[in-house]
């Protein structure tokens, strides 16, 4: 059975909440779908509780995987100077800066824009994908746990941003084309701030704590 269709005739458990920001203690409240609680004190944002949100996170970890493999792989720009040209993907960067003997610059490079953000989709789609198709899973809590542990270091965006900068500082002494992968890599990246935006984590701990998987 799809843990969604448990919403409605589920009570809200009536415990108690800390504040995150303020810590004010408080009762959980009751919401409906689509309506959010602040806290009373400093107007920080409790919950909010989103619709169809195990789905929606499935559907939206899957399409990132589907995209990793094209932004990593793909050339992200053409660099044409005099008679050389070069084609520049994420893999060949990093490859670039190990073949350059910097190799702690390669591999935090590599951590941070290729390892965190994979990780972190395959884990998601591996807690959507249990809570979903209600599979048994006992490393639920752990996988949710080392996804949200890796929030803080999967750093795409900012290479992308590097990207742009790059290209623009490199226009007066060469030729830069758009390579198909600089699509694809944005793609990715909206699919990932997809993804955190239809996450209803509180939902997710609870139907996790509960047992619908």
């Amino acid at each position: 059975m799809n843990p969604e269709s448990k919403e409605a005739g589920q009570t809200d458990v009536d415990s108690l909440y800390i504040c995150g920001e303020c810590d004010l203690l408080m009762k959980r409240p009751m919401l409906s779908v689509g309506y959010k609680s602040v806290c009373p004190r400093c107007g920080h944002t409790l919950f909010h509780k989103k619709k169809e949100t195990v789905r929606r996170t499935f559907a939206a970890a899957f399409s990132g995987l589907c995209l990793f493999i094209p932004a990593s792989f793909m050339p992200i720009l053409h660099l044409k100077i005099v008679e050389s040209n070069s084609f520049h993907t994420l893999i060949s960067g990093v490859a670039a800066l190990w073949n350059s003997d910097m190799f702690f610059l390669a591999a935090t490079v590599f951590a941070f824009t290729l390892a965190a953000p994979f990780i972190r989709l395959l884990l998601l789609l591996y807690i959507s994908g249990s809570l979903y198709l209600n599979i048994h899973s006992p490393l639920l809590k752990e996988a949710f746990k080392g996804y949200l542990s890796l929030s803080e270091w999967s750093m795409l965006e900012v290479y992308l941003a590097g990207v742009v900068v790059s290209s623009v500082k490199l226009v007066d002494i060469a030729t830069v084309n758009i390579g198909g992968g600089l699509y694809y890599l944005t793609a990715l990246l909206i699919v990932i701030v997809g993804c955190d935006s239809v996450l209803d984590r509180d939902r997710f701990w609870r139907l996790i704590d509960e047992g619908y998987h």
